[in-house]
């Protein structure tokens, strides 16, 4: 299948993003992107550690409680940059959006606050804690 697939490229706008938080010096930023020098992950994060993540978007505060339990039970670093790029390049009211592998949920629910039309799918054992985490920030 690997074989079948063709290479996808990132945007400037999240390469830049991406290389910023490697802490690369950046040159020629598309215009409204800036560094993402406030999001600091922990390097080698502790996997009994239990956190909150506070996202803010569009006037209000996304929060997700982590267990690490799974992949889908922490917030990834990319959607957190994700987030950012369409907060700063905006969305337009009503655009729909799939989202697969949500996780957590918080960039659809960044992008259903910025006025999307979200879908969020995951693996069955998943769903649950996406279907938690979204009605908490209802």
């Amino acid at each position: 299948l690997e074989d079948e697939m063709a290479p996808v490229e990132a945007s400037p706008a999240v390469a830049a993003l991406v290389a910023s938080r490697r802490g690369s010096a950046q040159e020629g930023l598309p215009p409204g992107v800036e560094h993402a020098r406030s999001w600091r992950r922990e390097k080698d994060v502790d996997p009994g550690r239990y956190g909150q993540v506070e996202h803010a978007c569009a006037g209000r505060v996304l929060r997700v409680e982590e267990s690490y339990s799974s992949t889908g039970t922490r917030v990834w670093d990319t959607a957190v940059a994700m987030a950012r790029l369409f907060e700063k390049r905006g969305v337009e009211a009503g655009t729909r959006v799939l989202e697969l592998g949500a996780g957590t949920g918080l960039l659809g629910m960044a992008l259903a606050a910025l006025g999307a039309s979200v879908t969020a799918t995951d693996a069955r054992p998943v769903v649950d804690t996406l279907r938690d985490v979204v009605s908490q920030n209802a």
